[in-house]
């Protein structure tokens, strides 16, 4: 059974010869260590996911540019910014936007993002996808990565200044989110047409481990229609809906499976007081993905009492819809060994 045919049965919750894995690896010494030296690096974390035992993924490292450049740069060519009035700063593993051309209503009124055309999107990702396709085959799976409107908005804005807009200024919030959920209904578009998995994931991080970072009704009244929207093309293409957020979703969980149509969650954050089983039982069929705590015992445990959370989980929700794999991401801090060990032991049940 290749990766693609194990990733789908998982979804859809039918016996496979071993326990899926799903993981974002954002670890350079895993990169070097599994991606090899040739190709590019597409090409690399195909390779890497392959002799790691990944089955499934929706991040790809790059080395030489950090996802948030990306996305500022994607920002640049396609919503007409001036890249040159926007600065990402680096340090500690990670990347943040340091510099923006506005820092308060009035200046961000006037730099709101434009919406592309389509001829645009489809010029940026189709070559993309295509390349991912023939990359990744079936031996690894690149799921489709959705933008969600919210992450995006206050990713423009800053978290601070979206929130002040949200009460002072709502039309601004409404064009950030309508211009951004456009965006993603496009992208989604082209994933159904040139699938890379039997699965799309809008990436959306709606909550903190106190809770969600907007009101339940805020979220019902101005993000599950959004999600809903963008979603489409890949539900009528057949596509499993998957959904990515940090932190404690427990107050709209049901919201997102019975409103937005979500088919799978990740990462069910455990430090952030998810709980894998109370998931399961709750929606006993949402699609798991995630569940190994990458906060404390992925970084700092055991390769033993890596294997012992695995087995406990598998045991817990398992096997059936379910993915293996970190609350988040396996980032620099986690051991070598420690990541091995989860992907092992998943594949050994």
């Amino acid at each position: 059974m290749n990766a693609w045919q194990r990733f789908e049965r998982t979804l859809n919750f039918q016996e496979t010869d071993g326990v899926c894995t799903y993981d974002v690896i954002y670890h350079p010494e895993i990169y070097a260590q599994f991606g090899g030296q040739s190709g590019d690096y597409l090409e690399r974390n195909a390779r890497m996911c392959r002799a790691v035992g990944l089955d499934a993924t929706r991040g790809l490292f790059d080395a030489e540019r950090h996802w948030m450049r990306k996305l500022v740069d994607d920002w640049g060519r396609l919503f007409g910014i001036n890249l040159s009035e926007w600065e990402v700063s680096y340090g500690g593993g990670t990347a943040w936007i340091s510099r923006r051309p506005f820092n308060d209503l009035e200046s961000l009124a006037e730099r709101l993002p434009q919406l592309p055309s389509r001829g645009a999107v489809e010029a940026s990702y189709i070559p993309f996808l295509k390349r991912a396709r023939e990359a990744f085959g079936a031996d690894a799976v690149y799921i489709g990565d959705i933008p969600g409107p919210l992450t995006t908005s206050y990713t423009y804005t800053d978290m601070e200044l979206f929130a002040i807009a949200s009460k002072i200024a709502p039309e601004l919030t409404t064009a950030l989110l309508d211009t951004f959920t456009e965006w993603s209904r496009m992208v989604c578009e082209l994933w159904a047409q040139h699938p890379t998995a039997p699965a799309c994931m809008i990436g959306e991080d709606m909550a903190y481990k106190g809770g969600t970072l907007f009101s339940k009704k805020w979220m019902q009244e101005n993000l599950w229609p959004r999600h809903q929207y963008i979603l489409e093309p890949a539900k009528k293409a057949g596509l499993k809906c998957l959904l990515h957020s940090d932190g404690n979703l427990d107050s709209v969980l049901d919201d997102l499976v019975n409103v937005v149509g979500i088919e799978g969650l990740n990462p069910i954050e455990t430090a952030a007081g998810m709980n894998p089983l109370a998931v399961r039982k709750r929606c006993p069929h949402l699609a798991l993905l995630g569940c190994i705590d990458t906060s404390h015992l992925l970084p700092y445990g055991s390769p033993a009492a890596v294997e012992a959370a695995v087995v406990n989980l598998v045991q817990e929700v398992g096997p059936r819809g379910l993915c293996v794999g970190s609350t988040n991401e396996v980032h620099v801090a986690v051991p070598v060994e420690n990541a091995l060990t989860m992907y092992r032991a998943a594949h050994a049940h």
